[in-house]
């Protein structure tokens, strides 16, 4: 899976997420507004911010295990079996190959880098130096290992000024000459391994295994790199940093399943909210999760409030029940009606409507009403439809009343007005109010 996040402030915003099924994101690029990720069974897959649509371009057999972006619309992916890929972009998103350079038989490419000149491939003992122009290596750099059956990893790489700096498993940050790999210092910042090093102006930060946060800094001569400062924010592996230029933030994460954003003086974790629905009607609300709801009875308060007007649970939430997606897929959206005795769920292919009976004497019973081929970003109910969001900006409406349609109505769409995050109605149901992904508010009238 991979989510999007506004970063712009704080708190931090989860605005989607897009679901891979089986893949799994090991390396993640930015090429102005198209995000590029590698993934183990050796294709590339295209996302853009606004839509969970993507495209997928299978490039070789092996892993691809790393990213880097060269210049303009080329960039470059490290495979498992020892190539270094050269590719770009075209004006559909889809990655086209256009050379392959190998490092050599047996190895494999961890980590890549590159300042537009030279493309820097990380593998064990060894980092290789690639001419961009000429696309061919270079130059090669041998790294010793602590123990002679250990080989060194270099497990991420980066350049800065005139330096390339790579983070290894023995947990030393290595300085070398950009253009020819010659050897400047290096230092031991960690006590393991070093999974991730970013650049951000004049200032490195490194972390991996041993999870504190390292910045390294110039000395008062310019000559070489010193620890600055370190953070410890994180309690497991630190996989992930990144910077930016415009503020003072690290975004920082790993093996903790969230990430924080951080300065020298404060840090704050991002965090996602489960999605909760409520029918005030029928004093129920439910949990939405990756692939299940929950659905709760809400607790109950005491007639009286304490000598500090405090008031109590007379009695707690009861769960009520569970159901299970439709074929385990994973859930994009749901809702409650009013009176809980309707929820829609949408997975990634399919919105089901159901029939909730949870407060008769006998068992709690869900059954289906109704299953069509929609994946909705956002569901709401009012007192006569349900109304299903999808694609860019597409509504369509579903009649609930004594009889349930056949088929949807479409409302209205709109070509690459951005993915509805937020759907509401005003509270005599004439109106729908859409958030997009590109943070654009839409006012809908609804006629009856």
């Amino acid at each position: 899976m991979i989510e999007f996040w506004n970063v712009i402030g704080t708190p931090i915003f989860h605005v989607r997420s897009t679901f891979l099924g089986n893949k799994t994101a090991e390396s993640l690029l930015w090429k102005g507004d198209i995000l590029f990720a590698a993934h183990l069974d050796g294709s590339i897959t295209s996302h853009r911010l606004h839509t969970s649509e993507y495209f997928t371009s299978r490039l070789t057999p092996s892993p691809l295990w790393c990213l880097a972006s060269i210049t303009g619309s080329s960039f470059c992916a490290g495979s498992d079996s020892g190539t270094v890929l050269i590719l770009s972009v075209e004006d559909n998103d889809h990655v086209v190959l256009n050379k392959t350079i190998s490092i050599g038989f047996g190895t494999h490419i961890m980590s890549l880098a590159c300042n537009g000149n030279v493309i820097a491939a990380g593998t064990m003992d060894e980092i290789s130096l690639i001419s961009v122009p000429k696309q061919l290596i270079e130059h090669r750099i041998k790294l010793p290992r602590i123990e002679k059956r250990k080989p060194t990893i270099v497990w991420c790489l980066c350049f800065i000024d005139d330096y390339l700096v790579s983070g290894d498993s023995r947990g030393y940050v290595s300085f070398w000459n950009a253009s020819n790999g010659a050897f400047s210092h290096c230092l031991q910042t960690h006590q393991s391994d070093i999974l991730s090093i970013t650049a951000v102006n004049e200032s490195l930060y490194a972390a991996g295994v041993d999870p504190t946060i390292a910045r390294l800094g110039l000395n008062q001569e310019r000559t070489t790199y010193r620890v600055e400062h370190r953070r410890t924010i994180h309690t497991n592996d630190v996989r992930a940093l990144a910077a930016s230029q415009h503020t003072t933030a690290l975004y920082s994460g790993g093996a903790d399943y969230y990430f924080c954003v951080s300065n020298r003086f404060k840090h704050a974790d991002a965090l996602k909210n489960i999605t909760c629905n409520v029918a005030a009607g029928a004093n129920l609300f439910s949990y939405q999760y990756d692939d299940r709801i929950v659905i709760w009875e809400a607790g109950k308060p005491s007639t009286g409030a304490s000598k500090k007007g405090i008031y109590c649970l007379a009695n707690g939430p009861i769960k009520i029940a569970q159901l299970r997606s439709h074929r385990g897929d994973f859930i994009r959206s749901s809702a409650l009606n009013h009176e809980g005795n309707l929820l829609a769920v949408s997975t990634i292919c399919t919105t089901t409507l159901y029939k909730l009976d949870l407060h008769s004497s006998k068992e709690p019973s869900i059954s289906v009403l109704k299953r069509i081929d929609i994946c909705g970003t956002e569901l709401l109910f009012t007192s006569t439809s349900l109304f299903i969001a999808s694609g860019c900006l597409r509504i369509s409406s579903l009649s609930i009343g004594d009889s349930i349609s056949e088929y949807p109505d479409l409302i209205t769409e709109r070509d690459n007005a951005g993915e509805v995050v937020r759907l509401h109605s005003n509270m005599t149901e004439t109106f729908l109010v859409l958030l997009t992904a590109r943070n654009e508010l839409f006012t809908l009238e609804i006629r009856q």
